[in-house]
Formats: structure tokens, C-alpha cells, sequence
């Protein structure tokens, strides 16, 4: 097989994961608010890898990863500041002030470095490449709950609870229009999430109340149909951030709920297809007497997961506590050290830190086809990554033919290939690093 361009393949990468620490004591010097990076490669596993002062106290929220994971975003403040943080240069990427009182990101765009956020002013687009703050919507934001965007659709899907029942609505970010609504058969929006495809919505709700009993349902996108629901054991965290993730290395959906009324935080999975239950993957219990803060739940498409849980106690103020877990069975991995993480007062504190990962893409779908010595690959395109790497080997497993890097596309024509028989993989590159291979394709040119 003809070789198109030979480069060295990329070492394999490690999750990253950061915390963003309001008002902190770290290693016993006071701060402002600061950023720090949790080391995740293994033998360092929980240490701590970077450290940012940030400038103020504000209490951060939102925390959400953009363009191919180059960027952290979060909102600050009752004027609402957005800040973009660099994570490949390390350094501030942009700092946009009075977005609109109390505004709270809805979601970021996995491709670009953007957010959409619901304020007084209605929805706003925040770009941090050109520094434009736009208007889309005139929503109050009181009806206004949380939101999920489609790179597949371009669509921003926001839970609207205005005027009559609970609703959907897809929005044309580029054009500001509201595209269609989805009426819900649902007493609150919780959650919402959209699948990689664009195909699927899926719908933490309170199947009665506010606060009660959660449910799971999953609608079609084009047609609002509802595809299939499943009852979630426990009731909502305290907080409605962050309910619901899709796992789609994984093929699962996950859910965070209190078990009980002593706090017993949980996640429990369900299959992305079906919605059948697979089982609780999570459970922590918590000192009661100390207090519980919501459990944050974060993994990548290979990686450990990683859990955070506030904790408050009147002899040591707030903490956090972190975990390492196995994201299949839910067993704690490593406790990470938190122990300079104690900010030694429950006002604008650790109780209320802030997790996000940024991890490699996951694994692209490869299809093959041969006309004469013409070979065709194809493959999925995947929200984060920049470009795409291929490479071909005489046996399985090998790469010893070709390494074609590179690619912005999802195809590629290879010509004058000879007889023989190959075997074939492409990964998905971001900022982060490197996916998996794809499944590996035996391509027999005759």
C-alpha cells in the first residue's frame, strides 16, 4: 500500500483534569480564586500537576470544555464575567465582562470557542475568537433552565419552562430563531442531552414534583416521538447541574441522584439504546453530621472517572474530596490529595469547586471499499477532534505500511495500491491527544 506521508504517531494521551477552587487555602498560603491541574498519569496519579491564581472570588459555575479541547470556560460573578482559559498554552485565553446579570452557560461548542448562556438579556452567544457577545433569543431567564448543543445539527436545545407545559426548543444559533419546539409529557426539565448524531434527546425529569422522583426519557429529534423511559431510583442532587451524561464509548447513559434522605450520592447507568437499567456504577456514602455538597461525576471515553464531592464541616470549613473510580464498576481507584484543599470558611469556598476534563476524542467508525487498485476509506466524524490519522499494516496491529497524518476530512482515496492484503485503523487527534484506533478493517485488494 502506497504510503502517503509518514510522520510519528503521537505518544498515547492522558486525560486532563482541573478544578477550579473559589476563595482557597493551597499549601497553607491564602488565595484568590485559582485553577489547578490534577496530575492523571499513572504512578502521579491525584498530585497536583499546575496551579493558576485566578483573578477574584467569584464563585465559578458552567465549567465547560470547547474547541477540540483547547479551552476551559466558566461565569463568575453577579455581572457575569466568562473567562476562556488557554489549557494548551496555559494561560488566559480572554476575559468578557457584563454579559448579563446572573447569566449561566447553557453549553459549549465541541468545535469552536464558544458558549451559549441564558441571562437577563435572553440567550447570548460569547465567542472567544472574535470577542463578540450576540443576542439570539429575548427569553426571560426565569423560564429558561439548561440547555445541550448539536455540532451535528448546529442547534442549541434549550428546556423552556415559560408559559404551559415543559418544552424544548431547537434553536438556529446562526440565523436566532426558534426552529420548533418539542413539547414534553413532563412535570420539570431537569437535564437535557443530545447524542453525537443529533438523533436523540435524552430527559432527566421529576416524574411528579420538583425535587422529587427522577425519570430517564429519550425523544427523536426529528420527530419529537418519545422513544423510551425508564424510572430513576433516589431523587435529584441539590443542585440540577450536571445530571445527566452520555457515555457513548461506553453505549450508556448515567444519571446522579440521592439515594436517600441521609445523602447517599449515586450514579446509575442506562443503556444509550434501549434505556434498560444496567446498574448503579457509583454510590458514596457521606458523613452526615459534616454535611453533603452534590457529587460532580466526570469521565473520557477511556478513562478512569473522576468524582469531586463538597464537604462541609464547622471545625475545618469546606473541602473537596476527590476520587478516582473505575468507570465500570464504580470501585475507588485512588484518592486524590485534596489535603492543601481546605479553604477554612463555608462563604464563596471548596464546597463550591468546580470539575472538568478534557480527554481525546473518541474512536472514529471505519469503513472500507476497493475498485480495482483504488481503496476508499470512510469514517465517522467526531465532535472534537481537529483531524484524523490512518494507518495500514501487512498484519493486524501493525502500522508498518503507512501512517497518513493529518487529515481534516473523513475520507481518503488511496490509488495504485498492489495486490495483497491489508489491515487498516484511523484515530480521532484533538488538543488533548490521540482516540483509540477505530476497528480494525481487513482491506484485500485482488
Amino acid at each position: 500500500m502506497a504510503t502517503v506521508s509518514m510522520t510519528a504517531l503521537p505518544a498515547a494521551a492522558q486525560d486532563r483534569l482541573f478544578a477550579i477552587l473559589p476563595q482557597s487555602f493551597v499549601n497553607n498560603a491564602q488565595s484568590r480564586s485559582v485553577l489547578i491541574e490534577v496530575d492523571t498519569r499513572p504512578g502521579s496519579i491525584g498530585q497536583i500537576r499546575r496551579q493558576v491564581s485566578l483573578p477574584d472570588q467569584d464563585k465559578p459555575s458552567g465549567v465547560v470544555v470547547v474547541d477540540h479541547g483547547r479551552y476551559l470556560v466558566w461565569a463568575e460573578g453577579a455581572a457575569t464575567r466568562v473567562n476562556f482559559y488557554d489549557a494548551v498554552a496555559n494561560r488566559s485565553g480572554g476575559v468578557y465582562p457584563q454579559v448579563g446579570l446572573d447569566a449561566r452557560i447553557l453549553a459549549g461548542d465541541p468545535r469552536r470557542p464558544r458558549v451559549f448562556m441564558a441571562s437577563e438579556a435572553g440567550i447570548t452567544i460569547v465567542d472567544g475568537a472574535s470577542g463578540e457577545v450576540r443576542a439570539v433569543t429575548p427569553w426571560a431567564p426565569a423560564t429558561v433552565s439548561v440547555g445541550a448543543f448539536s455540532s451535528a445539527l448546529n442547534r442549541l436545545f434549550v428546556a423552556n419552562r415559560g408559559a404551559g407545559p415543559p418544552r424544548v426548543d431547537v434553536i438556529d444559533v446562526e440565523q436566532g430563531v426558534v426552529e420548533r419546539s418539542m413539547v414534553l409529557g413532563t412535570q420539570f426539565i431537569a437535564d437535557i442531552a443530545v447524542d453525537r448524531s443529533g438523533t436523540r434527546l435524552f430527559v432527566a425529569s421529576d416524574v411528579t414534583t420538583p425535587g422529587s422522583r427522577l425519570g430517564l426519557d429519550v425523544y427523536a429529534v426529528d420527530t419529537g416521538a418519545l422513544l423510551g423511559h425508564a424510572d430513576v431510583p433516589g431523587r435529584q442532587q441539590f443542585t440540577r447541574e450536571g445530571i445527566l451524561q452520555l457515555d457513548e464509548s461506553r453505549g450508556r447513559v448515567l444519571i446522579k441522584s440521592v439515594a436517600n434522605e441521609i445523602g447517599q450520592l449515586q450514579v446509575t447507568a442506562y443503556d444509550l439504546q434501549t434505556v434498560a437499567p444496567l446498574g448503579t456504577v457509583a454510590g458514596a456514602w457521606l458523613d452526615a453530621l459534616a454535611g453533603a455538597f452534590p457529587m460532580q461525576w466526570l469521565q473520557g471515553p477511556r478513562s478512569l472517572a473522576y468524582v469531586l464531592t463538597g464537604v462541609y464541616s464547622p471545625f475545618t470549613g469546606c473541602g473537596a474530596r476527590f476520587e478516582a473510580r473505575n468507570p465500570d464498576t464504580g470501585a475507588a481507584v485512588q484518592a486524590l490529595d485534596v489535603s492543601r484543599l481546605w479553604s477554612g470558611s463555608p462563604s464563596g469556598s471548596v464546597c463550591a469547586a468546580q470539575l472538568a476534563l478534557m480527554s481525546p476524542p473518541l474512536a472514529p467508525t471505519l469503513t472500507t471499499s476497493v475498485h480495482g487498485s483504488r481503496v476508499t476509506l470512510s469514517w465517522s466524524g467526531i465532535d472534537d477532534a481537529t483531524h484524523y490519522d490512518l494507518e495500514a499494516g501487512s498484519a493486524p496491529g501493525l502500522a508498518n505500511l503507512l501512517t497518513s497524518a493529518g487529515h481534516a476530512g473523513t475520507s481518503l482515496n488511496v490509488d495504485g495500491v498492489p495486490p495483497g492484503t491489508y489491515y487498516v485503523r484511523v484515530r480521532a487527534i484533538n488538543w488533548v491527544g490521540r482516540s483509540l484506533p477505530s476497528q480494525e478493517v481487513q482491506v484485500v485488494v485482488p
